[in-house]
């Protein structure tokens, strides 16, 4: 988050609470569990973070509150990546499913599966054509995402 700008104070509101030289001082109680995973919008704008709670949230990073929370994974979230033009958010779980989640409504839009264990990286490619997952089952896999490309 280094191309935020801090208050005088030195403190930042974000998803866990204001924080202070890294230390949280208080604030929103945020997820209920493990956050794992976070990830920045490509507008600098919100933060998406996954948790041990099961769900994915998106937070305003200026203000520090909860904008919008992705239920709908069954076991944990391990990891997040937010596609190139900010449209979608990635999940990664132990319920071995990649999903695919629009950010501007909280709906999942695809769900992947084939993997044979727990999902632990997700990464998106520069073009926001493929999302890409890593897996405990020792494999990587390579999901076609293009068809959601405006203008497609």
């Amino acid at each position: 988050m280094a191309d935020t700008s801090f208050r005088e104070a030195g403190t930042k509101p974000c998803a866990c609470g204001t924080w202070r030289r890294g230390k949280k001082c208080g604030g929103s109680p945020g997820h209920q569990d493990w956050v794992l995973s976070v990830a920045v919008t490509p507008d600098g704008r919100h933060v998406v973070s996954g948790s041990d709670d099961k769900t994915v949230r998106l937070w305003d990073l200026a203000t520090g509150q909860e904008v919008r929370r992705f239920t709908g994974h069954r076991n944990w979230v391990r990891s997040v990546a937010v596609t190139p033009d900010g449209r979608h958010v990635v999940s990664g779980s132990d319920d071995k499913t990649v999903r695919l989640w629009d950010l501007a409504t909280g709906q999942e839009v695809r769900r992947f599966t084939g993997h044979q264990s727990s999902v632990r990286s997700v990464a998106v490619t520069p073009d926001g054509r493929y999302v890409v997952s890593g897996s405990l089952d020792k494999t990587v896999r390579v999901w076609y995402i293009g068809d959601l490309l405006p203008g497609k």
